[in-house]
């Protein structure tokens, strides 16, 4: 598990993977994460595996469900992975300076 108090290490060293709906990361996400909706997951490992590059992967949803799901898949997968604890609503609160993005997520 991952807390507020990580998000400067975690945009740092790892990959932060958004799997909140498309609708919801358009609303707002952090600018370095990559959506792919927690239904997506399994479908696409290898497109993660190749993102993360060998590092860490910090995952978040809205409020930690779903990321924790995503989370599980990945930890079977091989991954070194962790699941933001609360999710988006607590990150919004805990971090008050907090910069989203907005808009539809663009592959490099």
């Amino acid at each position: 598990m991952w807390t507020a108090g990580d998000l400067p290490w975690a945009r740092d060293n790892a990959l932060i993977l958004d799997v909140r709906s498309e609708r919801e990361y358009a609303m707002g996400h952090l600018p370095e994460a990559i959506n792919l909706p927690h239904t997506h997951i399994r479908e696409y490992i290898e497109g993660v595996k190749q993102l993360a590059a060998g590092r860490p992967v910090r995952v978040l949803c809205a409020s930690g469900v779903r990321s924790y799901y995503a989370h599980r898949v990945l930890a079977q997968h091989g991954f070194d992975s962790a699941t933001l604890d609360g999710g988006m609503f607590t990150l919004v609160e805990a971090v008050r300076d907090l910069e989203l993005a907005t808009g539809a997520f663009q592959p490099a």
